[in-house]
């Protein structure tokens, strides 16, 4: 990690630079004056230069070639490659395949690129082969970090070559909008995956029993990716899963039953997961992650892992769990009441709540005031110091719960609360008036928490 200092250190060279750069554009006549002060930046050593380079446009640093006779070639052999989407903002796509090939080529008998981070969009995909060429090349010189962004090509996903799959030092791979085709391989240094809108082409006949094996994996995170259902995950060091957005579903959470050492779960679907003889419930999740401290439902799964469950507490509870986040948290529901009571009777050492307010029509009962008022009397939310309400819009239910849940929380130090968007600056300040007189009230816990109003959104 770079220290402030470190960075306050840099960003003085970074100016100093500048300036000299000022003095020499407009003012000529001082070039030899000035040279015996800019020689000085030869004398850097060259990790301070790429540290320096890291924090500028590429544009920028290529400009700060002049400054010294060591500095000339440095900015197209520099161990990160990073093109986004500014820097291809004003070009055109043969201007922005020259720049990264001249890159490439001054990285052909030097330093080898480390770090390449790529926003596609400026190219067009009938010119996807391209990429793949700099994919072989990258995949040949010990690439660590890579980041494919194609983001607005939504109807041109890039299809990720062979070659990518045999990057034995990778450590770091992001893609968004990419088709994945692996063959049978293990990553054996990947220790973060981060995938957006990532198709899984896997062979029929062989994707029954796919395995994709990442020994040192710890951070995993679909968002909205398809054809996840045939995969299986062998990652016994995952620390942070993460799935997220329509389409997941279908995945099979099975595959990661093995990893013990879970510390964060996050299941965020947002669509009806299928039911099937398979499904793991709410009841086994402490015995297969007893490490778990971060949960992260919304009310489809917590749907899910929640069926089956008949007792008001669940048979073993969650004793490692801090942080708990429900989505999409609908209080008219009175199933979604009745599982959310079922699980905050089995966290005694929360210390934070966090609940996204989304009204919808609900198919089944309406729940009651009563309903709600079951938060009043968990003995287990003792420790809880932090209550987050997002998308609060101050109904009655929503009031009724702060109340019910504060009945039960003698620690409680903060409210936060942010509005929904249909909530004007003069409900907002009623809103915060009725909260204080709400967390005062008789008969409640004597502590006072503060309540943390954030400021509305400008539209």
């Amino acid at each position: 990690m770079i220290s402030s200092h470190h960075l306050l250190c840099v960003l003085s060279i970074y100016n100093v630079a500048c300036f000299y750069l000022i003095i020499l554009y407009f003012f000529p006549q001082m070039n030899k004056r000035v040279a015996v002060e800019v020689d000085r930046l030869s004398d850097l050593p060259i990790n301070v230069i790429n540290l320096i380079q890291e924090y500028v446009h590429l544009d920028a640093a290529a400009r700060m070639s002049i400054l010294s006779s060591k500095w000339r070639y440095i900015w197209a052999s520099h161990p990160k490659l990073l093109i986004y989407e500014h820097f291809s903002r004003n070009r055109n796509q043969s201007g922005i395949i020259h720049v990264i090939n001249k890159i490439l080529s001054n990285h052909s008998f030097g330093e080898p690129i480390k770090t390449f981070f790529l926003d596609i969009i400026p190219i067009h995909f009938s010119d996807h082969s391209l990429l793949d060429q700099w994919m072989l090349f990258l995949s040949k010189n010990g690439l660590l970090e890579l980041t494919l962004k194609n983001n607005n090509n939504v109807n041109a996903p890039y299809k990720l070559p062979l070659c990518v799959y045999s990057i034995v030092l990778l450590q770091q791979l992001y893609l968004s909008n990419c088709i994945l085709q692996p063959p049978s391989c293990n990553f054996r240094r990947l220790e973060n995956i981060s995938l957006t809108d990532v198709i899984f082409d896997l062979d029929n006949e062989s994707s029954s029993c796919f395995v994709l094996c990442l020994p040192i994996l710890k951070k995993l995170s679909f968002v909205r990716c398809r054809g996840l259902y045939p995969l299986n995950i062998h990652a016994p060091q995952l620390v942070s899963f993460s799935m997220s957005g329509r389409g997941s579903g279908t995945f099979n959470l099975h595959s990661i039953l093995k990893c013990q050492k879970l510390d964060e779960l996050i299941y965020y679907p947002q669509e009806e997961v299928s039911q099937n003889d398979e499904m793991i419930n709410m009841p086994q999740l402490p015995i297969i992650f007893p490490k778990i401290r971060h949960f992260v439902f919304d009310r489809y799964s917590l749907k899910f892992m929640a069926s089956g469950i008949v007792a008001k507490w669940l048979p073993r509870s969650f004793k490692t769990l801090n942080i708990l986040h429900l989505c999409d948290l609908d209080l008219n529901n009175t199933e979604q009441m009745r599982y959310l009571v079922y699980l905050l009777t089995s966290c005694p050492n929360l210390s934070e709540l966090c609940t996204v307010i989304n009204y919808t029509k609900s198919n089944g009962l309406n729940a009651s005031l009563s309903e709600i008022e079951r938060c009043k009397n968990i003995k287990e939310l003792n420790n809880l110091e932090i209550l987050n309400l997002k998308e609060f819009q101050g109904s009655l239910k929503e009031f009724w719960f702060v109340m019910s849940v504060r009945a039960s929380t003698p620690l409680l130090k903060k409210i936060i609360v942010s509005f929904h968007s249909g909530v004007d600056e003069e409900k907002a300040s009623r809103i915060y008036q009725w909260l204080v007189c709400l967390t005062i009230m008789p008969g409640l816990p004597p502590n006072k928490p503060q309540i943390i109003c954030e400021p509305l959104e400008k539209i």
